[in-house]
């Protein structure tokens, strides 16, 4: 069983305890299977809200140990004003649960080092949907706790469950975060985070509440409840902040406002007309740290739960209700319904929206934002056609402001690839022609220096080799504030290796043999120049072979992202 699913099976266990009575059961052996075809029952019959109720609970446990192991020391450093009602939200919380290696500095250190790595990689994310399929599995699992007769049992095979979750922890590599999952002594924090969260999910959702009306309550231990109580309402109002104050979100490059789009301003020229709606949305910006106006790449992450989900849906309703004329008339509270949708994962509705408010724009600045806005909505939907069309007014618009790219020497034809750290375009060269690839990338989730990765980046281009790609240019847009980086490289014509073999069926072992012969000579000539290859999996932009698949370009092409 995968570690979400183990912590799925803690988190469930007050449900087994309460389905004994409500099968009519004794605890023992023979309770095991009338109660699992019993939670087989209730996890199907509710599985898209079962669903997101459990994996919200088991996200915001592991945000609990991840506020834990920070500490009192990192509540004492927020020093802004503007997060006291936060702070004073988690005191409780820390206090009561910071736990011994929290006050060891590395140990403290590492531990949340390899939290974060595991989260980043969705280790310990449960999938979106369970599967019917799975619904035995999972009530298999929760079931078993019906054979226990006594509290004593219920601990041991609670800290059995746990042990055999740090364990596969070490051997994933994590043994710092699999060291402080079980405390010497006392209740681990994870379950009983785990059952709090999952209880919450029951008892404020009216569905929810009835299905499973005959789950035992259980109470957190008294110290812990009133902590987790500040956690909660953190989570499910304050969910963007907190990921900022962690450190988990970059500090938002700051850019010179666009009167046209900042909503304070729209208001006033409007009157005392819907203000309440416009202070309701600027509240919500603010919460989840969306006030700029031009789309960030963590922005579509920004709505982490149900809760926050149903907010911004009523929001948006709201501002549907409004007659047409007036939509119009507001292209600024518009572009913020877009940066909502974006932030509760409808990029389609978003990009409607962000052009629906660029066509009631005057203002130039404005309208290149707005288009640019428009980009990154397309290519979260993976409409590539659209974004570059977009890119390419936005830059028509405000190019000095807005190119991500020297669009004027580097004509774009197509958008390859995107992820939410980079995108790759085919341009053609303005002057001799030769197609390249250009990719641009956001310096959010490197952990090096830019500067860095470009200097490696010449040492790489210092290798002559077929099989290796070759750099062409590399810089910023902004050379003086060091922004909107940007790489060029070779393009080969082809296939994708995993596209031939789909259209083509498995290499033949001769292909295998040639093109792991051009890999291993390409890593040859770079470790005889001290350029070695990594590759960490913690972001996609880090982690595509510096080495490319060059010689077999008939048939593929390479796999060019090459920070």
């Amino acid at each position: 069983m995968s570690i979400p699913g183990r912590l799925a099976v803690l988190a469930l266990r007050p449900i087994a305890e309460g389905a004994l009575p409500a099968t009519a059961q004794t605890a023992g052996e023979a309770a095991i299977e009338p109660v699992k075809q019993f939670l087989v029952r209730h996890f199907t019959e509710q599985q898209t809200l079962f669903t997101d109720s459990l994996r919200c609970a088991l996200d915001r446990s592991w945000k609990a140990l991840e506020v834990a192991l920070n500490g009192v020391l990192w509540l004492r450093q927020v020093a802004n004003p503007d997060d006291k009602s936060v702070i004073d939200l988690l005191k409780s919380f820390v206090q009561q649960t910071e736990p011994e290696i929290s006050r060891h500095e590395g140990r403290r250190r590492s531990a949340l080092k390899d939290l974060k790595d595991a989260r980043r990689k969705n280790y310990l994310s449960m999938p979106a949907v369970i599967a019917d399929s799975a619904a035995p599995g999972l009530a298999d699992g929760v079931a078993r706790y019906a054979k226990f007769t006594d509290p004593e049992q219920l601990r041991k095979a609670d800290r059995s469950a746990l042990l055999q979750i740090g364990n596969e922890q070490k051997q994933a590599g994590y043994p710092h975060l699999a060291a402080v999952l079980l405390p010497a002594e006392g209740e681990p924090l994870l379950t009983v985070a785990a059952r709090y969260f999952f209880r919450q999910a029951i008892e404020t959702g009216a569905s929810l509440a009835e299905a499973f009306d005959f789950a035992k309550r259980e109470e957190s231990p008294p110290k812990i409840e009133a902590g987790l109580e500040g956690l909660n309402e953190v989570l499910t109002y304050h969910a963007r902040r907190l990921e900022v104050l962690l450190g988990n979100v970059p500090r938002t490059i700051i850019e010179p406002p666009i009167p046209a789009l900042i909503l304070k301003l729209e208001q006033e020229g409007h009157g005392a007309a819907h203000a309440e709606l416009y202070q309701t949305i600027d509240d919500l910006r603010r919460r989840f740290n969306l006030t700029h106006e031009r789309v960030q790449p963590l922005d579509s992450y920004a709505v982490h739960n149900v809760i926050d989900h149903k907010q911004i849906l009523s929001v948006i309703d709201r501002f549907r209700a409004l007659p047409e004329n007036e939509r119009r008339n507001r292209p600024a509270l518009l572009n913020a319904i877009a940066q909502f949708e974006l932030a509760i994962g409808d990029p389609a509705a978003a990009s409607r929206d962000f052009h629906f408010a660029a066509a009631f724009l005057n203002d130039s600045a404005a309208k290149a934002a707005v288009f640019l806005n428009a980009h990154r909505a397309g290519l979260l939907q993976q409409d590539y056609t659209t974004a570059l069309s977009d890119l390419l007014e936005a830059v028509r618009l405000d190019g000095r402001r807005v190119a991500t790219f020297p669009v004027g020497k580097y004509i774009p034809t197509r958008i390859l690839t995107s992820d939410e750290f980079s995108t790759l375009y085919l341009c053609k060269h303005k002057h001799t022609s030769a197609r390249v690839v250009v990719k641009t990338f956001s310096t959010h989730d490197l952990q090096r220096d830019v500067d860095d990765v470009f200097n490696e980046l010449k040492a790489l281009d210092a290798l002559t080799h077929p099989a290796i790609i070759h750099v062409d240019d590399c810089g910023y847009v902004d050379a003086a504030k060091r922004q909107r980086p940007f790489i060029v490289t070779d393009w080969f014509d082809g296939l994708a290796l995993d596209q031939y073999v789909a259209a083509n069926g498995p290499l033949s072992v001769d292909d295998l043999a040639a093109i792991a012969e051009s890999v291993a000579s390409a890593l040859e000539a770079a470790h005889a120049k001290n350029v070695l290859h990594e590759s960490d999996g913690q972001a996609h932009h880090r982690r595509r072979l510096r080495a490319a698949l060059g010689g077999q370009a008939d048939r593929l092409r390479s796999r060019r992202q090459t920070t």
